[in-house]
């Protein structure tokens, strides 16, 4: 099917990984789709990234270098200042998209007028060779469509499973305007990104997977710490009608907390050696109001019994 819009812009950001970029670019030009054009957005500090582009001819491939290099927030806004077709997504270096992706994306969007995004289901797999199948959200009997803010945020605050950021394909005319701004949640601005998209417009959630996604320890979302996330939080509760003090933000601050200090326990080889990290340790392990825990593990039960009824 071919979109009724003009050409599908997809802008490829990259910065320095060689490693992974050859194999995102050619998922991309390899789509079962006819009319689309591939922008690397090479944010490198090396030209390692520009010889490889370089041995690739192809129509549909351009190629920007961004120089100076600029902060990965900043190389969104600069992307998104440039967009000029209707339909665009922003997709990075280290995934995979499946050769039905823009297809299935755009035929969602031609399908939903009021919708300003839609974002697809994702296999996720680690650095290795062995992948192994688990999906970003558990397919519902058809896509799910997100209306307000507060949806959004509820289902991120408690960790429900989101569409990856770069699986959405965006329309201009509903989005015009909008950017990742760092004192919104830091590395997780893409949340707070898209609660302003909902003010907009619809999200659809495609059911069908789209995308691979690939984890490794040196991309940005495995670098967020306490600041980042309370700092997304805050907006959070500024921008929607979710209270600081309800069950979705407690869960939130106890898992973030509790995540971050795992991480920071296995970087350390075991030892916690910041102070800031004890602090946290002691305030979850040792202080935290009881009933915490006591909707954690409600919650836990509830997520297991409507599980069982859903199937």
């Amino acid at each position: 099917m071919v979109s009724k819009t003009q050409t599908i812009h997809i802008y490829l950001l990259t910065y320095n990984r060689p490693q992974y970029f050859l194999q995102a670019l050619h998922s991309v030009l390899n789509q079962n789709f006819e009319d689309f054009l591939v922008i690397v957005s090479d944010n490198s500090t090396n030209d390692e990234t520009e010889k490889l582009v370089q041995t690739i001819h192809h129509p549909k491939l351009q190629y920007i270098k961004r120089t100076p290099s600029t902060p990965s927030l900043e190389h969104y806004r600069t992307v998104l200042s440039e967009v000029s077709s209707e339909y665009f997504m922003i997709f990075h270096d280290d995934d995979i998209m499946d050769p039905d992706c823009l297809s299935i994306l755009s035929s969602d969007l031609d399908a939903s007028p009021t919708a300003a995004a839609v974002g697809g289901n994702a296999e996720i797999f680690w650095d290795t060779k062995n992948r192994f199948k688990r999906r970003f959200f558990k397919p519902a009997k058809q896509n799910r469509v997100l209306q307000h803010p507060n949806e959004l945020a509820k289902i991120y605050l408690t960790f429900e499973g989101l569409a990856p950021f770069p699986s959405y394909m965006y329309r201009k005319s509903l989005i015009n305007g909008l950017n990742l701004d760092p004192e919104e949640g830091g590395q997780g601005a893409d949340v707070s990104f898209l609660l302003k998209v909902l003010q907009r417009g619809e999200i659809i959630w495609e059911n069908r997977c789209i995308m691979q996604y690939r984890k490794h320890h040196s991309q940005d979302s495995q670098g967020l710490d306490i600041k980042d996330l309370l700092q997304l939080l805050n907006h959070i509760h500024k921008n929607t009608d979710v209270s600081r003090k309800s069950f979705e933000s407690n869960f939130f601050r106890y898992k973030s907390w509790a995540g971050v200090l795992k991480s920071q326990f296995f970087q350390t080889g075991g030892k916690l050696t910041d102070n800031r990290m004890k602090m946290i340790y002691r305030a979850i392990f040792c202080f935290s109001p009881f009933d915490i825990f006591l909707k954690l593990f409600i919650w836990r039960i509830r997520a297991i019994i409507a599980g069982v009824k859903s199937r």
